[in-house]
């Protein structure tokens, strides 16, 4: 089974190395070089260690949601699945992050759907753990509150809908009767008991309570980013500036965010006075650290798995 292609990612990736290097232009080239030489490296090994916290943190909700419904398997073999699913990061709002429903087809012989319930429940309460970062951020950073209220008013409603029978039914029926979507509206119908289940009363407050601390510790590192850099600028602000970016790459449906990420980044920092070189180069920095990394360590994750199953990465 041929789950991805490689070079379809490195193709990505030279994209974004395009981008960088025009944000890195647009800086100043010499400023943004004397940030990299100013930066202090030491800094670099608790990032790392947040950033991998971060990891672990949603592998063990990915763990806990499989047990939720009934498709536990042995938690090395479910830490494997996850991390080799973050391959899948750059894809718009990581939705070829359902490769973990394949993998877990193949692990556990789930049905597909169910699997996609899994992820998709993932995806929500990394938003909603996400909106409570942001909230928190509005402490100090008073701005943005109506693109916050839409999405926010957009996840209540998506929670709402499945949480009525009544009304998901609606939009299953709605769905089916698309040409076009009628294959997606089966696979909604079947996936919507575990989703249900998945993101209602306590397993919906464990999933965001998750991603609270998985993303809070990339906001963390994030900060210490900033700090290596010299820069003179508070956490609650980096975690405003951090989970709301976040909100606004994964709403804009580009691959891994990107674009609309890092220049929300920026363009927050530069509102609150941090030197645009340094800016720059720790928004390129911690994406590195976050997006590429994942990338990185969930290709390796997966070509490992490969050689022990049918799953095949094409070259």
């Amino acid at each position: 089974m041929k789950v991805m292609n490689i070079r379809r990612i490195l193709g990505i990736m030279a994209v974004a190395m395009v981008f960088y290097f025009v944000i890195i232009v647009l800086s100043d080239i010499d400023e943004v070089a004397d940030a990299f030489r100013l930066f202090d490296w030491v800094y670099l090994i608790p990032v790392m260690i947040l950033i991998m916290a971060n990891y672990l943190v949603r592998a063990e909700r990915w763990h806990s949601f499989l047990q939720g419904i009934d498709l536990g398997i042995p938690r090395a073999r479910s830490y494997w699945l996850f991390l080799a699913g973050l391959s899948m990061s750059i894809t718009p709002a990581k939705a070829g992050e359902a490769l973990k429903a394949l993998l877990l087809r193949m692990e556990r012989g789930a049905p597909f759907e169910r699997g996609i319930a899994v992820v998709f429940a993932e995806r929500m309460t990394d938003l909603t753990g996400v909106l409570f970062l942001v909230g928190i951020g509005f402490i100090v950073f008073p701005y943005g509150l109506l693109p916050f209220s839409i999405v926010v008013a957009v996840v209540v409603a998506i929670l709402l809908t499945l949480s009525v029978p009544r009304t998901s039914e609606r939009f299953v029926s709605f769905l089916k009767s698309r040409r076009l979507l009628k294959k997606l509206g089966t696979v909604v119908e079947r996936a919507l008991t575990d989703a249900r289940n998945l993101l209602a009363g306590r397993n919906l407050a464990m999933g965001t309570s998750f991603g609270f601390i998985a993303w809070g510790a990339e906001c963390v590192a994030f900060y210490l980013i900033l700090v290596a850099c010299s820069s003179d600028i508070g956490l609650m602000e980096c975690v405003f500036v951090y989970s709301f970016a976040s909100v606004v790459g994964a709403v804009s449906m580009m691959p891994g965010g990107m674009g609309t990420t890092e220049a929300t980044m920026i363009a927050l920092l530069l509102m609150l006075s941090v030197d645009a070189s340094a800016a720059s180069f720790a928004v390129i920095l911690v994406r590195v650290c976050t997006l590429w990394f994942a990338v990185g360590l969930g290709i390796i994750m997966l070509m490992a798995y490969s050689k022990r199953s049918k799953v095949a990465v094409e070259a």
